[in-house]
Parts: C-alpha cells; structure tokens; sequence
C-alpha cells in the first residue's frame, strides 16, 4: 500500500506545476517559504501517516503472533516521532498548555487513520498536491494551463476550478469519478478547519461532503477532511504550532463525528456550540440583535477574551445600526462566507501587530475595522448573489505582516455607516476595494 503511495507523491513532486508554477511564496502564513515547499513538507507528514494507516488497517489482530504487534507498534511509535519532528515547537516546550506532543498527535490522527482504504489514500495525495494550485504563479498558469473562469480571487475555490479545467492535473491518481469528486471538494475547501479557528467560517460548508458520505455509508471523506485539514495547518503554521490549534482540530472533529452517527445537521451543531460559547455575552447579544454565530465567530476573529466583554460592547455601540446588522446577515446563517486571511487582515493578526502595548482604544479599531470590512464586502456580494462565498484578504493580510497596520486602520476609521462602506469598496482608486465574481470575493489594495 505505502510504495503505491510513495511513488504517487513522488510523482506529483517532479510536476511540472509543482516545479515552475508554484515555486514562490504566497501568504503571511508560509513565513517566507514557497507554496512548494509548503507542500513538500505536507508530502513528508502524508508519508508518515499513510504508513501509520498501512499498520493499522493490516489484517485483524488475532491473526498475528506476538513479535509482529510489537514490531507494529514500534513502527507507530516511530512514525509518530517523526510526523512531530516536522511539527518542532521546542520554543514553548516548558508550557504544557501550549506545547503539543507526540502522543497529542497520536490521539488526533489514530481514529481518522482506521478504516482508511488504499483509494482513501490515493485521494488524500492528490488533495495534497493540488490544494493550493490556485496559488500559482498566474503568468506561467496562463501559458500552460486552461484557466477558463479563473480569476484569482480566492485560491482554494481557484484551485478545485482548476482542477476541473484540467483533468491532467488529476489524472496520476488513479481516481474514478466519485472519488474525484470527493477529492476536489476536499480542495475546495480545505480551508475550512482553520476557518473554524479563526472564525471565518461555519461548518456547515461541510454540507456537501456529508452528503458524499452519507451516500458511501463511510466517514471516510470527512476523515480525510480532518486529516488534511490538520498537516496543511501544521505545514504552513510549522514553529507556530501550538495546542490550542490542535485542540480546535479535536472539537471540529468532534463535531463532524457526531453529526455524522446522530440524526442532526452541522448547521444546527456549530449554532448550538455558538450559543454555549457566547453565554456570558448574552447583554451584547441583546443590545445589537446579533445572532450567537456572528458574535462567535467575531470573538474569534478578533481573539477578544472573556474579560473585554466592554470593550466588544463599546466597539459595537459605536458603529451604525446597519454595519452591525450587515454584518451580522453576512456571517449568522449556513449561507455565509468562507474566508482566508480575514482574520490576518483585520482581525486577530492586525490585533497581534500592535504587541504588547496595545490599548483599549487599539482592540475597539480592530473590531470596528472587522466589522466593516465583512459588512461592506457581504453587501456588495449579495445585491448580485444570495449564496456562500469565499472571501479572501491576502494583500491587506501581507500589509499587516510587513508592518502596516495603520494604514488598514486609518483607512476605514473615517467610514461610519454601511452606505460609505461600500461606495469605498466600489471604488478602486480609493486604496482597498473589492474584486468578485459568482463565489469568490477579495477585498484587496492599491498600496
């Protein structure tokens, strides 16, 4: 099983879009690596984990005599060591609650792993070598590749588009067309587990690939899910990897695998897990009408913790009645929008920017500035299209990163209502605005 697999990533290695097209770096979350090598190190963790899945969905147990188990778990045991030394975070190895370990991971990937078929894995290798296509260098896209419809808005969309466009790109997988199926929705929306770290989305943009395996009578799909969704964090995050992520991981996949043996929908579950999250908010929640989910994922956003319930509550009561309401249309239901780099943009990372010197004053500009910039994209979108949709922010995500928060900030400060929002936005010679199309939205700038 695991040759098979080697040689698959070896193959999608030596691609030509993996050498020429995607040899550059992409987003503030590769911290100066190219997409290249982003997925090379996701080969590398794959490896690791399709030879955990070959021990343990080897034959039954009781077939085996007793120095063939030890070797199996020896074998866990080693491969497990080597996924975590590609996930180094020694740096804060003297705190527990930050520091994730080997046996962390074990218990994380040791459910998703069992069951897994020879075809899983040969879907999982072709979601890793194609995720990020749509990160690639346009110019050379243009010149070898069909990119019909593809505008580079939004990379994870673009990259199942291009998928699609270029059956090529599939084709060393071997996969019949359900199970490509299941992998260009595993593609499209990769994204989404660290969506549900940073509040950028719901999980219910899951529906879909439920359904697939609802259908098949297997979780298999959603497995996939999960793993992917975990090693492509780790890979792009890397030193940054931390606990508190990897536990959101667990509660995602939590989630999923109860939805998935109970009778109810993801929709309903992340409402439910919005409403325990927002207990203690309930006088923001009244005051502006605002659904659980909106301010669950607006606390995430904008890392607000438990004790600036104020400071959300003076943020909000400063912005006009329609921002907040806009805001709260674009992000309460399961027709909502799926971002990337939001939360870097206007969020948590402008938040981080500020260090440890940020004031009150400084948390009120971030939230407000979230609020705004989601507000006035959402109703751009839908006085075309009442749908999900991906919303992407990777330039003013870059800003933030190369030190220009203020700009971000300023910028907006001066827009008070939704109206002047979204005439900014429409403008493109104001500074930030909006490229869009059916699903994929970008709020970009000219710097």
């Amino acid at each position: 099983m695991t040759k098979n697999i080697r040689d698959l990533i070896e193959i999608a290695k030596q691609s030509e879009i993996m050498l020429q097209g995607l040899d550059l770096p992409y987003s503030p979350n590769h911290k100066g690596q190219t997409t290249k090598e982003h997925v090379e190190k996701q080969f590398n963790m794959e490896d690791s984990l399709c030879n955990v899945a070959s021990i343990e969905n080897r034959d039954k147990i009781s077939d085996q005599i007793k120095w063939e188990l030890e070797t199996a778990e020896a074998l866990l045991s080693e491969n497990y060591e080597k996924l975590h030394s590609m996930i180094d975070n020694q740096n804060v190895s003297d705190k527990p609650f930050l520091y994730t370990t080997k046996d962390d991971l074990q218990s994380f990937f040791d459910p998703l792993l069992r069951d897994l078929t020879q075809t899983d894995l040969r879907i999982l290798t072709a979601v890793v070598a194609l995720h990020d296509i749509g990160k690639v260098n346009q110019e050379w896209a243009k010149e070898n590749l069909n990119t019909t419809g593809i505008e580079f808005i939004a990379h994870d969309y673009d990259s199942a588009k291009l998928v699609k466009t270029n059956p090529k790109l599939i084709a060393p997988f071997d996969l019949n067309d359900a199970s490509q199926e299941i992998a260009i929705q595993l593609i499209k929306l990769h994204s989404l587990p660290g969506q549900y770290f940073f509040g950028e989305g719901n999980i219910s943009g899951y529906h879909n690939l439920m359904n697939l395996s609802n259908k098949l009578s297997s979780e298999n799909p959603m497995k996939l899910a999960r793993i992917h969704g975990l090693i492509d964090v780790m890979s792009a995050l890397n030193k940054g990897f931390v606990k508190p992520i990897l536990n959101s991981h667990k509660k995602l996949s939590e989630l999923i695998s109860n939805v998935y043996v109970g009778s109810g929908n993801l929709a309903d579950a992340f409402e439910q897990e919005a409403k325990h999250a927002t207990v203690d908010f309930c006088d923001v929640l009244d005051l502006h009408e605002i659904h659980p989910n909106s301010l669950y994922r607006l606390i995430k956003l904008t890392a607000t913790k438990s004790d600036e319930i104020k400071i959300l509550n003076e943020a909000l009561s400063e912005l006009s009645d329609d921002l907040v309401g806009e805001f709260d249309i674009a992000t309460r239901s399961p027709t909502t929008w799926f971002g990337t780099y939001v939360a870097n943009a206007f969020g948590s990372g402008l938040r981080r920017a500020y260090g440890d010197s940020i004031t009150d004053s400084d948390i009120i500009d971030v939230i407000q500035t979230t609020v705004k910039m989601i507000a006035g994209a959402n109703n751009i979108q839908r006085q075309s299209y009442v749908r999900s949709y991906a919303l992407s922010a990777i330039t003013p995500g870059l800003m933030v990163a190369d030190g220009q928060k203020e700009i971000i900030v300023d910028r907006v400060k001066r827009l008070n209502n939704l109206s002047s929002m979204v005439n900014y936005l429409n403008d493109s010679k104001q500074g930030f605005y909006v490229r869009r199309n059916f699903d994929t939205v970008e709020i970009t700038c000219n710097k």
